[in-house]
């Protein structure tokens, strides 16, 4: 473990700039999605305010990173890593209580009946709750027109880059009862100029009313980072590495991308066929542009920075190369684009240091998968922490044993679990049987006896401790994992986890914890969270 708690060399990398705001030093952190937590204002949902009680129960054990999941628009497919926009916010996360509008008080009664309508029952959300809020919604905007408005007006004027665009779309997807924009007529479907002017002026209220549920969310979300950062807490942010092909970005700016094919990612232990994800890759040398400005790559972390201090490369090693399949053919094998490895890494460091230009967050990068061998040298070269998982952080060289917490690399995310695996308990309870694994696993957090079927407190207490000791300059831990050093209902279940990877059902993308926010900040797991934290000098 450093001494003294600092990494100097972070503040020598081309990173070093938002080193420097955040500090160089050893922090923990907790890692939830917004829809898994709420208060008791929470209407049907968890919504952007709950992230000020988040931070205040984070700093209260010693947390100060909220690392979230994405945040953007998914439309009514609620897959957060399939967005309908790379830069418009989820309006079903708006506050309707802290909307600035000039009568709050006039829909109270509406709002407490929709919150009745939809109270919150956990294990999982209701996410009709999109459709009854916007509703709701496009009545208070009606009645709280935003002419003249000058906030309003700098807003769209400021993001005109995308809003446009995006209200336009969403007004379409209206319009052709969410058919994707492939399926639209003609002159929609291929942007004819004069046919979306003639359906601007027809729907210029409900364009406005999209612009206006961005710019409510923008408030809100904006005010979270700055509650949780006047509680020394740091929001860091998930960018998709991808965009839904049926999106805004790609219906405006299809040059951008290649849509002859689909993204997915190569064969491996979990997926022998690989995956099939259907999201176009990026045609590169279009987003570079012809004056090297990278105006559509900056203009989202451009945005994106309103509301994180960090943000999370999703798939990450796609910087490199990205695994594709043909479009019209699901029966082709896939290959990686670019297809000549002794590019990947110029590839990769030219896109990342566009990203690191123009924006004071600091990146860090889901590194896992499939990762080619110059991945892991370009985020130390540029002091950008990668992953360290827990289960997954082995000694594959030699005898395959879990890697000791001072082996781990300076610059990652040490944990636990991720959104897409099985959280410490599901894990250990339901899948950990490989062969000796179970074994090993009680011998590296230096247990006595045989291993535990069941993952008791001593258990998860030693695994918290043990990924908290790690070299790593971060510690981020699935909410459920920590809370799991307490009473936490229905943990038992295999399914009380966030996404099963390669699936589609409403299981993925809707948990929700069984207490609200408010509950949680009296918990007897507290103590222990707090007394690990300060034990692994992290707090």
């Amino acid at each position: 473990m450093p001494r003294n708690n600092a990494y100097p060399h972070f503040l020598n990398s081309p990173t070093a700039d938002p080193w420097k705001k955040i500090g160089a030093r050893r922090r923990a952190g907790v890692a939830t999605p917004l829809f898994s937590v709420y208060s008791s204002k929470s209407v049907g949902v968890g919504e952007f305010p709950d992230l000020d009680l988040l931070a205040k129960w984070a700093a209260s054990v010693g947390l100060s990173l909220v690392q979230l999941l994405p945040m953007n628009d998914t439309g009514f497919n609620f897959r957060p890593y399939d967005s309908e926009s790379s830069f418009a916010l989820e309006p079903m996360y708006l506050s309707l209580s802290e909307l600035k509008i000039k009568n709050r008080g006039a829909f109270k009664k509406e709002i407490e009946a929709l919150q009745k309508n939809f109270p919150i029952h956990p294990p999982r959300i209701d996410t009709r709750i999109k459709r009854a809020k916007l509703e709701l919604l496009f009545k208070i905007f009606e009645a709280n027109h935003p002419a003249g408005e000058k906030l309003f007006e700098a807003y769209c004027e400021t993001n005109r880059f995308w809003l446009q665009d995006y209200a336009l779309f969403k007004v379409l997807k209206e319009k052709f009862s969410e058919s994707g924009w492939a399926d639209w007529p003609e002159e929609f479907k291929n942007r004819d100029h004069a046919a979306l002017e003639r359906l601007e002026k027809e729907n210029a209220g409900r364009m406005e009313f999209f612009r206006w549920l961005q710019w409510q969310s923008f408030l809100q979300l904006s005010q979270a980072k700055k509650a949780a950062a006047a509680r020394g807490v740091f929001l860091m942010g998930d960018l998709p590495f991808l965009v839904s092909n049926d999106s805004a970005d790609v219906w405006a700016q299809r040059a951008l991308f290649k849509l002859d094919l689909v993204s997915g990612a190569p064969p491996d232990a979990c997926f022998a066929g690989g995956q099939r994800w259907g999201m176009p890759p990026y045609n590169w040398e279009e987003v570079e542009g012809k004056d090297k400005e990278w105006r559509y790559l900056q203009e989202k972390l451009k945005y994106a920075e309103n509301f994180y201090n960090l943000y999370r490369i999703d798939h990450f090693v796609g910087l490199f190369r990205v695994w594709v399949f043909p479009r019209s053919d699901e029966k082709m094998p896939g290959v990686f684009d670019p297809v000549d490895e002794t590019v990947w890494e110029a590839h990769g460091r030219k896109i990342l240091s566009a990203m690191i230009q123009k924006n004071s967050m600091l990146p860090c990068a889901e590194d896992l998968g499939t990762v080619p061998e110059c991945s892991p040298r370009v985020l130390k070269e540029f002091g950008i922490p990668g992953m360290e998982i827990q289960r997954w952080s082995r000694e594959y060289e030699t005898d395959s044993s879990f890697k000791l917490p001072e082996k781990y690399r300076s610059n990652a995310v040490a944990a636990i679990s991720t959104h897409d695996i099985a959280p410490l308990k599901v894990w250990w309870e339901e899948e950990a049987f490989a062969p000796g694994e179970r074994d090993a696993f009680w011998k590296y957090l230096n247990l006595k006896g045989e291993p535990a079927p069941k993952a008791d407190l001593t258990f998860i207490q030693a695994a918290l401790l043990k990924i908290n000791e790690a070299n790593s300059i971060f510690s981020i831990q699935l909410l459920q994992d920590w809370l799991s050093l307490g009473e936490l209902p229905g943990s038992e279940n295999p399914d009380f986890r966030i996404n099963f990877p390669g699936t589609v059902s409403d299981k993925n993308w809707t948990l929700c914890l069984p207490f609200s926010l408010e509950v949680m900040k009296n918990l007897p797991a507290n103590k222990l969270i707090k007394k690990i934290v300060k034990e692994s000098s992290r707090a």
